[in-house]
C-alpha cells in the first residue's frame, strides 16, 4: 500500500518568525519552498528528527528570508496591478496563435531545423520546452513580455531543436541567432514572478 504524505505545522523559530510546514514523505533529501504568498515550506524524509528539521531551517534562514522579502514584494505588486482579466488572457491567445507559429519558424530557418507542433498553455515553472519529438511548448505569459523577450524565449527552445541539452555547443547556437539573450533572461528573472502572479490572481477571481 502506498503511504500517503504527511503534513505538519511548526511554530516559527523565533517568536517574530512565520509558522511553516512540513510536507514527510518517502524523499531521501531535504528541500525548502517559499510560496507567492510568502509561506514556507520543508519537504523531508518521513522518519527525518524534528531537531534536524528545525536545524535545515535555521542554516537556510538567510535565504527563507531573502525569498519571502520578495515573494511578498511581488504580492504586493500583483495586487496593485490587478490580476489579468479574461479581455487580457484572449488577447495574449490571439497575439501568441498569430505570433508565435512565424517567430519559431524564422528560428528554426536560421539554424535549419524542422519541428513539429507547437503549444501554448500557462506553465508554472517553464515559459518554454521542447521535446524529443521536435514539439514546442512556449507560456501564454510570454505575450506580456517584451517583444525581445518573448524572442529570447523562443530562440532558446528553437535551439533545442538540435541540442537538447545545454552544453557549449547550445549555447553557441543560441547566442548566434539571439546574442541579447542574457539580458532578456534578467528581465524575466526580475519580473516573472509578477506575471505569474497576476496569473494566479485572475484564476482565484474565476474560484479555479
Amino acid at each position: 500500500m502506498k503511504r500517503t504524505d504527511r503534513r505538519e505545522t511548526f511554530p516559527g523559530l523565533s517568536d517574530n518568525a512565520n509558522e511553516f510546514t512540513v510536507i514527510r514523505s518517502s524523499r531521501k533529501t531535504l528541500c525548502v519552498t517559499v510560496g507567492a504568498g510568502g509561506e514556507v515550506t520543508v519537504k523531508a524524509p518521513r522518519f527525518l528528527s524534528d531537531r534536524r528539521i528545525r536545524e535545515f531551517i535555521a542554516e537556510n534562514s538567510s535565504f527563507i528570508e531573502k525569498a519571502r522579502a520578495k515573494a511578498l514584494s511581488v504580492s504586493d505588486a500583483a495586487e496593485a496591478a490587478g490580476p489579468y482579466t479574461e479581455a487580457d488572457i484572449r488577447k495574449m491567445k490571439d497575439k501568441a496563435a498569430s505570433e508565435f507559429p512565424g517567430i519559431v519558424k524564422l528560428y528554426a530557418d536560421k539554424l535549419g531545423v524542422s519541428f513539429g507542433r507547437i503549444t501554448v498553455r500557462r506553465q508554472k515553472t517553464k515559459w518554454g520546452s521542447c521535446s524529443s519529438g521536435k514539439n514546442i511548448n512556449l507560456n501564454i505569459l510570454l505575450c506580456d513580455c517584451p517583444e525581445n523577450v518573448m524572442h529570447s524565449v523562443i530562440a532558446h527552445e528553437v535551439c533545442h531543436l538540435k541540442h537538447m541539452d545545454h552544453g557549449k555547443d547550445f549555447y553557441r547556437e543560441l547566442y548566434a541567432i539571439f546574442p541579447d539573450y542574457d539580458k532578456c533572461r534578467k528581465w524575466l528573472k526580475d519580473n516573472g514572478s509578477l506575471l505569474n502572479r497576476r496569473y494566479e490572481l485572475y484564476l482565484s477571481s474565476k474560484g479555479k
